[in-house]
């Protein structure tokens, strides 16, 4: 049986993770797997390392690993996976995440890996840096790209990117993420659950949701001013997930009277099957791959409100299957949610229309038939 080993910079639950899990569990059958990963000082490390043992797969956990860069770390985490990689002798190594790409390709190169895979999840080159950074950013990007024998994207605005970049495009294929059909709380029972974790009730409010990372890549900042902003009476905001951010958020919370209004759960790796007691979903990020939790909504059967940015578009299209608001345009998020109050029949077309496009085109069938087209070519 073949051998994949798989590598993600972080052990949080976004979008890399998610891919890593859904992937492993999908070829348990058919491939030897072990995922190796970093650390990570939100969204719970144990917690990841508990959804692959349930799976027949091996974690490898490399604490010298994270997205924080030091000299010092990046050696011992080079060091670590050359050994690995020696050792284990894997006939795929497939590489997810910035960091994980360029240290796992290179020791992949050095060590005669015959198929080395990256899958971008978002260029770095999309978020608010000084240019030197970007400029950085890209020769490092493109150093990975050459390391890799494949490339997948996961959106074609994110591929769109790079394209022209010498030797890219030849070896590079736009793979869109996919999910499988999630069994989610009844809508009632969800509403209920949700009353006791913000210790009020639900009746007659209308709820928003959202599902990620508090980093300043998801842009949550602007969407609390936007709905401080439109003075939203009887609007309640859930939020899923933890991160750097945290702390700061729920001063501003306080500090803008907003604490009977919006609410920070924390991380919940369950948190989909709570979605369809949401009037609505939200995913105001300044960068974004594509957005796994927006095909999570969809299939919730919920109207949607999402950044113009990445990948987005290819599953939110404007008042198609919902609606589209510039990133950071605090104005723009505040009367994209008034509109989506203000006119339930249209929002229940959003919806509709969403679910649709998700299920016919974003199936993790698809999405893995086309991964080992990859792995086997």
């Amino acid at each position: 049986m073949k051998k994949v080993l798989h590598l993600v910079t972080k052990s949080s639950f976004g979008g890399a993770q998610k891919y890593v899990l859904d992937l492993a569990e999908s070829l348990q059958d058919e491939y030897e797997q072990l995922v190796v990963y970093g650390a990570n000082s939100f969204g719970g490390p144990e917690t990841f390392k508990e959804q692959l043992q349930k799976l027949d797969v091996m974690p490898v956990f490399i604490p010298s690993m994270d997205r924080d860069v030091s000299v010092g770390k990046e050696l011992t985490s080079f060091r670590t996976l050359y050994g690995l990689l020696k050792r284990e002798r894997p006939n795929v190594l497939h590489v997810n995440s910035a960091k994980a790409a360029g240290l796992g390709a290179l020791a992949g190169r050095m060590v005669g890996t015959k198929k080395i895979i990256y899958t971008v999840h978002g260029l770095a080159l999309s978020e608010d840096r000084p240019l030197v950074q970007k400029a950085f950013i890209a020769m490092f990007s493109w150093i990975t790209f050459m390391l890799s024998h494949r490339i997948i994207f996961v959106s074609h605005k994110e591929f769109s990117h790079v394209q022209s970049w010498p030797r890219v495009s030849k070896k590079s294929v736009v793979i869109h993420n996919g999910i499988q059909n999630i069994e989610f709380i009844k809508r009632e029972e969800s509403r209920r659950l949700l009353e006791k974790k913000i210790n009020q009730s639900c009746a007659g409010k209308f709820l928003i949701g959202g599902i990620g990372e508090l980093n300043t890549n998801k842009g949550m900042t602007y969407l609390l001013q936007a709905l401080e902003q439109g003075n939203l009476k009887n609007t309640i905001y859930v939020h899923w997930g933890t991160g750097e951010l945290e702390e700061g958020l729920k001063e501003e919370i306080q500090k803008r009277g907003l604490k009977d209004q919006i609410f920070l759960l924390g991380f919940d790796v369950g948190a989909k099957k709570y979605l369809r007691g949401l009037d609505l979903f939200v995913l105001p990020s300044i960068k974004e791959g594509l957005g796994y939790v927006l095909l999570e909504a969809g299939q919730a059967n919920l109207p949607v409100i999402a950044s113009n940015t990445g990948g987005i578009p290819e599953i939110i299209k404007h008042q198609s299957t919902g609606l589209l608001v510039t990133p950071k345009d605090i104005s723009g998020w505040t009367q994209a949610i008034c509109d989506i109050r203000s006119h339930p029949e249209i929002s229940k077309e959003l919806a509709s229309n969403l679910y649709t496009h998700v299920h016919e085109n974003f199936s993790l069938e698809s999405m893995v038939s086309k991964t080992k087209k990859v792995y086997e070519s």
